[in-house]
């Protein structure tokens, strides 16, 4: 039967905060979507976190070895945030499972119910790495656990945002993931450049209704967070550059992606169709 390890980063949100009220719906949708999936697919739930935050954990998901750094020891910003290392979270998931393929997805990220099973069809096909967008609902009526059933309802809206990553677990040790931090914008982008780069099959799923999100606030784009903006672009730009050269596409840039590189311009709706199109994917 073909495994999966599904790993995020719980904690301990402020009271009546929007991650507040997310996460407990999350880790509900996520325990309906594995139970559809039974007997098609073994999923395991991962939780990687600060230690502080250890309490967050439902009592169905497995802790790894707990974060021991954040971007502050990275360098110097203008407001103190302890975000956690997106290449850390994986590396401590891929090293307390066995499972074939792990799934990283943000904390605010519902499950359909036949999310597990999509997945499962897709790898049985022959994909060995894929992305899911989310799709965004505005309402916040039903919000709660106990109100999945009429969320599942609500269509809304793509969103254009990668917060959603299947890939195989040994592939991990061969991408270029750099320091990048969650909470703030490009935090995606190493992992998903080595996906497409090192994989033999990625797949995108754009417009799927598989995940969902409440409302698109987009917190991480305040003026206060420009210097983690910097710091995560920078990690893409360099994690992207490392890339090339070890696949050996250096020379083949398009002038597109050439100039996004060297000006650290990264503007996702360009870079990735480029990247796509320099690797074949």
């Amino acid at each position: 039967m073909l495994t999966i390890a599904h790993v995020l980063s719980p904690f301990l949100a402020s009271p009546g905060s929007e991650l507040a009220v997310a996460q407990p719906v999350v880790f509900e949708s996520m325990r309906r979507a594995r139970a559809l999936a039974a007997g098609t697919v073994s999923v395991e739930f991962l939780a990687v976190t600060f230690p502080e935050d250890a309490s967050a954990l439902p009592s169905d998901f497995s802790g790894t070895s707990p974060l021991d750094r954040s971007v502050l020891d990275m360098g110097i910003f203008r407001e103190r945030r302890k975000l956690p290392l997106l290449c850390d979270i994986l590396e401590r998931a891929a090293a307390a499972t066995s499972a074939s393929y792990l799934i990283y997805t943000n904390v605010d990220i519902c499950l359909m119910p036949h999310f597990y099973r999509f997945v499962a069809e897709q790898i049985g096909q022959g994909i060995d790495a894929c992305t899911i967008n989310r799709r965004t609902i505005r309402s916040r009526q039903h919000n709660t656990s106990e109100g999945l059933s009429l969320l599942y309802e609500e269509e809304g809206k793509p969103h254009p945002g990668y917060d959603c990553f299947v890939f195989r677990r040994e592939k991990l040790d061969s991408f270029i993931l750099g320091l990048n931090c969650l909470g703030i914008g490009h935090v995606e982008l190493p992992l998903l450049c080595s996906m497409i780069a090192l994989s033999t099959a990625y797949r995108a799923y754009r417009r799927e209704h598989l995940t969902f999100h409440f409302g698109d606030s987009r917190t991480w784009r305040a003026r206060s967070f420009r210097d983690y903006q910097r710091f995560n672009d920078q990690q893409s730009v360099a994690s992207l550059r490392a890339l090339l050269e070890r696949t050996g596409k250096a020379q083949e840039l398009p002038l597109q992606l050439r100039w996004m590189l060297s000006t650290g311009m990264l503007v996702n709706r360009f870079l990735i169709p480029s990247w796509r199109a320099l690797y074949g994917q």
